[in-house]
């Protein structure tokens, strides 16, 4: 099994949350392959133009090293909105996808097997965002998924209790929490029956 961890913007290569989230999952999920995928610092406006591209990009990174496994991609942030268009406007394969506070509108989910949100009340950054005309950028990571699709679950961190409760947009990864959020991306991954090895 492939794990990728996709970032968000305004994130330095290998300075950013997810590569904090790295070996924590690493440790978590022992028997997979669990990876960063970067696309290097990128601003807010130039999220608006890029993301088709690095959508491309994710697209193709995974079919050329396609290895007959399952592949899971958790996301943060942008990292959400190129997700989905991957899947959207590729169809890359990927069996299931954690976002985590997504900076994407709340209708859309990727069509895939599985998605799950991660979502918290006070983030104010992806609230902001859905203002922006003619964009699939929203309050995702506010509100969660309030679409359709039967493949898509909400996780309100600001609900669950416990050391893992939390507000913010990257309120996920102080070290308090992250690792207990490790853990349960980790089972939310195993309940899927994907093979791990």
């Amino acid at each position: 099994m492939k794990v990728r961890l996709i970032h968000g913007i305004h994130a330095k290569e290998g300075k950013h949350n997810m590569a904090r989230l790295l070996p924590f999952m690493q440790k978590a999920m022992p028997g997979a392959k669990v990876e960063l995928w970067e696309y290097g610092f990128l601003g807010f406006w130039q999220a608006r133009w890029r993301n088709e591209r690095l959508a491309s990009q994710l697209d193709l990174d995974c079919r050329q090293n396609r290895e007959r496994e399952p592949e899971i991609w958790i996301t943060h942030s942008n990292g959400a909105a190129i997700a989905y268009l991957a899947t959207k406007n590729h169809g890359t394969p990927v069996d299931m996808i954690i976002n985590i506070n997504p900076a994407l509108d709340r209708h859309l989910s990727a069509e895939v097997r599985r998605v799950e949100t991660i979502h918290s009340e006070q983030d104010r950054w992806v609230d902001l965002s859905q203002w922006l005309p003619f964009h699939i950028w929203g309050d995702q990571g506010r509100v969660g998924y309030t679409g359709k699709q039967t493949n898509t679950l909400n996780h309100d961190a600001s609900k669950v209790g416990g050391v893992m409760e939390y507000r913010g947009h990257c309120d996920l990864f102080s070290s308090l929490r992250i690792q207990h959020w490790a853990y349960f991306f980790a089972n939310r991954i195993d309940e899927t029956g994907l093979d791990c090895t």
